[in-house]
Order: C-alpha cells, then structure tokens, then sequence
C-alpha cells in the first residue's frame, strides 16, 4: 500500500491484481474522434483504474475500466450519428443487390423444379409430356398443363380439390385462382396470389403443339437444344390460354405482351426439354428464337448464347 494513503471502508483489496487493464487509449480516440463530452467521462473514468489497482482497490478498478468502456462506445455512437446517412447510402446498394441475387436464385430454382415436375409427369405418363391445356368433347380449354403437374411439385390436395371436368373459370375452380404454388411465382416480379410469369411456347412444331402431349422423343432436335419452359406477362395460373404462341415468340424478346418477357436485367430465363435451365440475351436474332422452339427444324443452336 502506498504510503500516506488513508484507505476508504467501501474498498476492497487483495493481494494479487485482476486482469485490469485502463482504456484510455480507446477513451482519448473516442474524444477526439467521436464525441467530446462523453470521451471526456471516459478518460476520467479510465485515469482511476492505475491508482486504484496501484492501492489494491481491485474492484473499483474494474468498475472504473468498465465505465470508462461503455462511455467510449456511447462516444462513438454519438459520433455515428450523423454519419449514419452515408452509411445507409453506401450499404443500401450493397443490401439491394445480395436480395436480388437471393431473388434471382430462386427463379432459377423455380425453374428447375418445374422442369423437373415435367419429366416426373413424363415419367408416370409414358414418357409423354404434359399437354400445354386440356379439352372437353367441344373442344373447350379446360386447365392449363400448370394443373396437370401439381402432384409433381407436392400439391396433391389443391389438385384432388380442382374439378377438372370444369372449365378453369367455373364458379367452383374460381376459389383456386388465389392458391398460385410458390414454384409458379417470379420472385423478381411483384405479382397477384393468382399471377405467374411462367408459361411454355404454344405451337405445331414446339414441345407443346396442342391438345395432346408429346413424348421426349418426339423431340427430334435433342432435349439440349430444345426451349421448354420461359417467361412473359403476368397471367392467371390456371388459364388454359396464358401460354406464348409461337409467332408471338419469335417476334422477339420484351416485344408484345403476349410473347417472351425478360426479368433479368438483358437476359430471359429458360429451361430447355433436358431439364437445364440458362439465360440467353435479350438481343437474340428472331431465328434463333425460332430455332430454339422449334424441336424438329433439324437446326443446330449457337449454345454460346446460353449463359
């Protein structure tokens, strides 16, 4: 004990010193480069520990060093503060682009599911496709090849609920507008509980020409080199008549609302008849849309535009 020093009653003392150590070299840079009047406190604070635990006042000094921390980060929040605008501006873009990349993921992965759910029907149904739309004995267009895949995306019970020898509009189907499966929704595009974006080219020379499925090999181009599943327009998931006609198709890229929609930045996604899924460039040539549609034209694509 040092001499001279006349000890207080509500100290405590010790014979071996803590693991206490003074802050004050984050006390003085939280004063000087936060705020002053609470870096100031801090080095008050900070300036008792060494006396104390030179007088073997042990938990005062640990008192002390926790006090004078604790100002020093109050120092430099305050000292945030203002710089909390630029901050934001700085991190938003940052935040803004991780959700869009974990947006864009899960379209790819949407893609991928459905694809899959294609060849699972495919798998049950005698290697046939599912028909783009099905049809009563008039000839009305009943579902959409949407419904048909249900049990293949795990939505049994909203299939075994939906009449299917009810057109998709009648007044019971209509209360299964609003249940659109997740897997049918764009991420990337805000959309109604009854909307997707995600429809398949309709026409006599596609993977999808009519009223009757065809089988995989069928697809005489080569699974690879056929487009399947693409984007457009916002629709109603069960509508038997929101798929893209050919001709609309290779009018070409963001051209007509009723033709192929791009949603990610200058590319539209696809999966094509083996299941894959890529991008290609909004400024495709209209006869490479034409070709890659096409699943017999006998035409070899240019797959580097496939990205």
């Amino acid at each position: 004990m040092s001499q001279g020093f006349e000890p207080q009653d509500d100290f405590e003392y010790s014979e071996s010193y803590p693991d206490v150590s003074s802050p004050m070299v984050l006390s003085i840079l939280s004063t000087l480069c936060c705020c002053l009047p609470t870096g100031i406190v801090s080095i008050v604070y900070a300036s008792q520990v060494n006396s104390l635990l030179s007088v073997g006042a042990f938990q005062q000094a640990k008192k002390a060093a926790g006090a004078a921390k604790i100002w020093a980060l109050v120092s430099v929040f305050l000292g945030l503060i203002p710089l909390l605008p630029f901050l934001i501006a700085l991190f938003l873009p940052a935040v803004s682009s991780v959700r869009s990349t974990a947006r864009d993921l899960q379209n790819v992965n949407n893609f991928k599911q459905t694809a899959l759910a294609m060849h699972s029907y495919a798998a049950v149904h005698n290697d046939q496709l599912p028909a783009p739309f099905t049809v009563n004995e008039d000839g009305q267009r009943l579902h959409s090849w949407r419904v048909a895949i249900l049990p293949f995306i795990e939505e049994d019970e909203l299939y075994e609920q939906i009449r299917l020898d009810e057109p998709w509009d009648s007044e019971w189907n209509k209360q299964f507008h609003d249940k659109c499966p997740k897997i049918f929704q764009n991420p990337l595009v805000e959309l109604a509980p009854d909307e997707t974006t995600y429809a398949v080219v309709v026409g006599e020379n596609t993977a999808f020409p009519g009223s009757e499925g065809i089988k995989l090999k069928d697809v005489s181009d080569g699974l690879s080199n056929t487009g399947m599943i693409t984007e457009r327009t916002p629709v109603c998931w069960m509508d038997p008549n929101s798929d893209i006609p050919f001709e609309e198709a290779i009018e070409g890229v963001n051209y007509s609302p009723d033709g192929i929609r791009s949603y990610h930045m200058n590319r539209f996604t696809i999966a094509l008849c083996d299941g894959s899924v890529t991008r290609v460039s909004v400024d495709v040539s209209d006869d490479f849309i034409r070709k890659l549609f096409d699943r017999q034209d006998g035409e070899e694509i240019d797959t580097t535009e496939f990205n």
